[in-house]
């Protein structure tokens, strides 16, 4: 019944790429597409989430969308991975079992797959090792934005996900370290294999945060993999980024003004004095991206009547510049 269900998901998916093309677009966003605890704590970035279907299915996916003239984009979430990623490479050690991620990383660190350690893994990782004489349940109540493991029979405590001021402490995810080069050969080589393989262009999730967290990081990433289709811009970086060559960057703060809109929390001359704000800091060449909801807000429908949608989007497709 599992089988049934997750094949049916893929299908709909496939079959309504060319209801999708009929419509006049040409690119197809997919989140969640890695194995993972949720699409932004990813246990196995060179796997398919399985309820999705299979790499065969997924590979189907991508030729359909390329007979239709129609790129997909996935998600590079090169900040973290999930906490269970440990987990799961660590059972695989222990178990002899060898797949691409255990193949991708033994390469990493010049190994063959027998010989990977968790040791290295964790150099990939924000830790440290906590002093015996602390009780775990002094390392949760000291450590809160670390997560406490049991890994070849010692204690690690993994720095949780965080952005680069600090603000957050998403505690599914495990913050990568990025004072170790080999972080960055680890994430180009996933977004190798997916573009390599399939094709795919990608969305820069949190690219605003890592340009400081580690400046310069999109420049290595671009200069090996090429230009990304677009990505997560907060904090007026869009602009940094689109001269990277990032092609374009969702605005987040615009989406918020005609969200005010909608909810009857701001005016019309808001977007207008919003508007004008930003052709202070974005030339006329810039790409900026309008959208009503993303994974990060609520569904539209959740909060603004079914005419205002359609309202909304005859002013983001028609009366805002940018890409709708």
């Amino acid at each position: 019944l599992h089988r049934l269900i997750r094949r049916q998901r893929q299908m709909c998916i496939r079959d309504r790429l060319s209801e999708i093309r009929s419509m006049g677009f040409n690119i197809v966003y997919l989140n969640g597409v890695y194995q993972g605890e949720s699409a932004f704590a990813v246990d196995d970035f060179f796997n398919v989430n399985p309820d999705l279907g299979t790499k065969e299915d997924f590979e189907r996916l991508i030729e359909t969308a390329r007979d239709l003239g129609m790129k997909v984009v996935m998600d590079f979430i090169p900040n973290h991975s999930s906490q269970y990623a440990l987990k799961l490479i660590s059972r695989k050690l222990s178990q002899g079992i060898i797949d691409t991620q255990i193949e991708m990383l033994s390469r990493l660190f010049g190994k063959r797959p027998g010989e990977l350690t968790m040791d290295d893994v964790l150099s990939l990782y924000v830790h440290f090792i906590p002093a015996p004489e602390m009780s775990d349940q002094e390392l949760k109540a000291n450590y809160p934005k670390y997560t406490l493991h049991y890994i070849n029979g010692r204690r690690v405590m993994v720095k949780n996900g965080d952005t680069s001021r600090n603000e957050t402490n998403w505690k599914d995810t495990a913050q990568f370290n990025f004072k170790n080069q080999k972080v960055y050969e680890y994430i180009i080589s996933i977004l190798k294999y997916w573009k390599d393989r399939y094709g795919t262009e990608f969305r820069y999730d949190m690219g605003h945060s890592m340009e400081e967290l580690a400046p310069g990081f999109t420049d290595r990433i671009v200069s090996r993999v090429g230009p990304i289709a677009f990505a997560e811009a907060h904090w007026g970086k869009g602009q940094l980024l689109q001269e990277k060559r990032v092609i374009a960057t969702q605005d987040q703060h615009l989406y918020w003004v005609y969200r005010g809109l909608m909810e009857g929390k701001a005016r019309a001359s808001d977007l207008a004095d919003a508007l004008k704000e930003q052709k202070r800091f974005y030339p006329d060449s810039s790409r900026l991206m309008r959208f009503i909801e993303n994974h990060d807000e609520p569904r539209v429908a959740s909060f603004v009547r079914k005419d205002m949608i359609r309202a909304l989007m005859v002013l983001i497709t028609r009366a805002l510049p940018g890409i709708p």
